[in-house]
C-alpha cells in the first residue's frame, strides 16, 4: 500500500497505528531503503509498506491508508 498526504499512517509510530487483529506491517519501503519495521518507526508520505492481513482485516487496514479516513 502507498501512504498517501493526509492518511493516518502518515508521520504516526508504528506502535499508535492500532492496527486491527490479524494484520502485520512487514516492510517500509522508504526512497530507496528497505526498512524492517519497529514500533518507533513512521511512515512517510509516499512510502511503500508491505502489510500482510486477512481477509477480515484488509478493509480497515486499506483505509488507514486513505487520506482524512478513520
Amino acid at each position: 500500500l502507498d501512504a498517501q498526504h493526509g492518511s493516518r499512517v502518515v508521520n504516526t509510530p508504528l506502535r499508535q497505528l492500532s492496527l486491527p487483529r490479524g494484520a502485520i506491517i512487514g516492510a517500509i519501503l522508504h526512497e530507496d531503503q528497505v526498512i524492517v519495521p519497529r514500533g518507533d518507526d513512521r511512515v512517510m508520505e509516499g512510502d511503500t509498506v508491505v502489510v500482510l492481513t486477512t481477509m477480515a482485516a484488509r478493509a480497515t487496514v486499506e483505509r488507514l491508508f486513505r487520506p482524512g479516513l478513520l
